[in-house]
């Protein structure tokens, strides 16, 4: 049903999903992960189906409940959650932790790849958390009504800041897809004390200067949030920002 075998582009997803569905509860959020797993781990195929990683986690922890500990299983939830999607550090060290010296070698393929996940996986964790933190922060911010006006309003102008730098640095992109998460700390007047990008690119590079430039200069190119500090979050697509070939 991929792609590559005549199906449409999110038909292996609606499948799973509807399978996963139909069987129900525990043991269908068990199957989810088992499919998961086939794919990502036995597999390791192209062209993977855009599963969702709260369900996979919650299939793996279904299937521990009812059936016991499995380190086969441990080994392919842990591999999930250092390379599936955007990765999920926070989970893969609680589970890399469980794991100790029992890796698997059909999941992993080498010892040194598994030492380097989870070297990658000490270091990044703790940072991640702390941006989790932030975020849950900027959730809470925006559920007042105040704070939903004042993101559209921020929202407006971060993007027109971002429009400006992909026609002036957009130039060298060739994949104008994807999505991406902004994370920005305001002061009481609407300055810049905190700024993360969740992309690259010279797009990116561009922003992050005028936002480092905002926040040398203590400017204020925003209104002034309902509190401070102020965390807000905004949710961004690519291809909104390409830039319209010239006719």
């Amino acid at each position: 049903m991929l792609p590559k075998w005549s199906g449409d582009a999110g038909d292996t997803e609606k499948f799973v999903q509807e399978i996963a569905d139909r069987i129900g509860g525990d043991k269908g959020d068990i199957l989810y992960f088992q499919v998961a797993a086939a794919d990502y781990v036995i597999c390791g195929c192209d062209d993977n189906p855009k599963l969702s990683w709260d369900r996979i986690k919650r299939g793996f922890e279904a299937s521990e409940k009812h059936y016991g500990v499995s380190m086969q299983n441990l080994n392919r939830i842990g591999y999930l959650a250092s390379y599936f999607g955007e990765r999920d550090p926070i989970y893969a060290d609680k589970i890399l932790t469980r794991i100790g010296d029992q890796w698997d070698v059909e999941t992993w393929g080498r010892q040194e790849d598994f030492d380097k996940i989870r070297q990658w996986v000490s270091a990044v964790a703790p940072i991640a958390a702390q941006v989790r933190v932030i975020e849950a922060i900027a959730a809470t911010n925006e559920q007042t009504p105040e704070g939903a006006r004042y993101k559209a309003v921020f929202e407006k102008t971060y993007r027109e800041l971002l429009q400006q730098c992909a026609r002036s640095d957009g130039e060298s992109v060739n994949q104008w897809e994807g999505k991406f998460k902004t994370l920005t700390n305001l002061g009481a007047k609407g300055t810049i004390e905190g700024i993360q990008i969740q992309s690259m690119g010279p797009v990116v590079t561009c922003l992050s200067k005028e936002l480092y430039t905002f926040k040398q200069e203590n400017a204020t190119p925003f209104p002034p949030p309902p509190q401070a500090p102020y965390w807000i979050e905004l949710h961004l697509d690519w291809a909104d920002f390409a830039p319209t070939p010239a006719k």
